[in-house]
């Protein structure tokens, strides 16, 4: 299993929304600062228009009741292959399984076979509850690459 059935779907009422369309609201721009962390007007800018304009780069949220609480960033490498680029839950939010619903919605959404992401300890963690094999990378003693191989695991 990818070991994103335990929290589906999460406890919170919510659901993942495209937010390619909503790229300007208040919500999709807080949550890509907060991806981004912190980032200048000029980075926030382009990375808003990376999402908007460039058809292998899809944008995600998660939305409860009015007000989108999580957002993932995703670019599709190939038909079948993706790479997590951006993941962030607000932390009143977290530990709520909305994270893990993201990463399964993006691998049902896209019928990925693999999926993966580079990330820092405290979010290879996360992504090893997922179900992701985590392994560090030769180049670093602090990121690790994450990666869900679907051919070898189950869909939840």
């Amino acid at each position: 299993m990818l070991g994103l059935t335990e929290h589906w779907p999460p406890s919170s009422s919510g659901r993942p929304v495209n937010l390619r369309p909503e790229l300007d609201s208040g919500d999709a721009q807080r949550l890509l600062m907060l991806a981004l962390d912190n980032p200048s007007p000029t980075r926030l800018e382009e990375m808003t228009q990376v999402y908007r304009f460039l058809p292998e780069w899809h944008v995600y949220g998660y939305r409860i009741g009015g007000d989108v609480v999580a957002l993932i960033g995703v670019q599709l490498l190939t038909f079948r292959e993706g790479v997590i680029q951006h993941l962030v839950v607000l932390p009143d939010y977290r530990r709520q399984g909305i994270g893990r619903t993201l990463v399964g919605h993006v691998l049902k959404r896209h019928a990925l076979h693999r999926l993966s992401a580079e990330c820092d300890a405290s979010a290879a963690d996360f992504f090893r509850a997922c179900g992701a094999a985590v392994s560090g990378l030769a180049s670093s003693n602090t990121r690790y690459q994450c990666v869900w191989d679907v051919a070898q695991a189950e869909v939840p």
